[in-house]
């Protein structure tokens, strides 16, 4: 419990004080999860590493966020937009915020896990943030989409999960 305690006020703490991408928006962000996750009885379908992901996406999906966007940055040509070149600038550095959070000694709430499970935690955490980048929106809806079979997604294929997982944070 400490250490989760650790961990949410170490990433309340990288959040900076913006009109929107904010500490209160990963707390509204993570409580819709939440719902969802009861309301859908995704616990039936989706794994513990699933779920904790989807909540870590919650709370740290806008981790550090400027109150700029991607066009913004690419554009004015900021040093994270130089560092992260070709990618999405602010879902990368969210991802790297995340990995720095937890990787303090105090906030890491991953310490249980073996390399495998770390492995496959950090991929669905990093899928799951670098989805919340707006020019990736058609592409996953086109996606989930060409996977649904009679209007229902196959929860227990892992892809239409991580799928779900990208919809759900969307």
């Amino acid at each position: 419990l400490g250490t989760l305690l650790h961990f949410l006020k170490a990433a309340s703490a990288e959040y900076h004080h913006v009109p929107y991408h904010n500490w209160n928006h990963a707390m509204d962000v993570t409580q819709y999860i939440y719902y969802q996750i009861t309301l859908g009885h995704l616990s039936a379908s989706f794994t513990k590493m699933e779920l904790l992901a989807l909540l870590i996406i919650g709370i740290c999906h806008d981790m550090g966020h400027s109150g700029r966007s991607n066009t913004f940055n690419v554009k004015a040509q900021t040093p994270l937009s130089l560092l992260y070149k070709d990618q999405p600038v602010m879902e990368t550095f969210h991802c790297s915020s995340a990995i720095k959070t937890v990787a303090k000694p105090k906030c890491n709430i991953l310490h249980a896990l073996d390399n495998a499970q770390l492995h496959d935690f950090w991929v669905l955490v990093i899928d799951g943030i670098l989805a919340t980048d707006m020019s990736q929106h058609q592409k996953i809806i086109d996606e989930v989409l060409k996977r649904t079979g009679e209007g229902k997604l196959d929860l227990t294929n892992p892809q239409n999960r991580a799928s779900m997982m990208k919809i759900i944070i969307k």
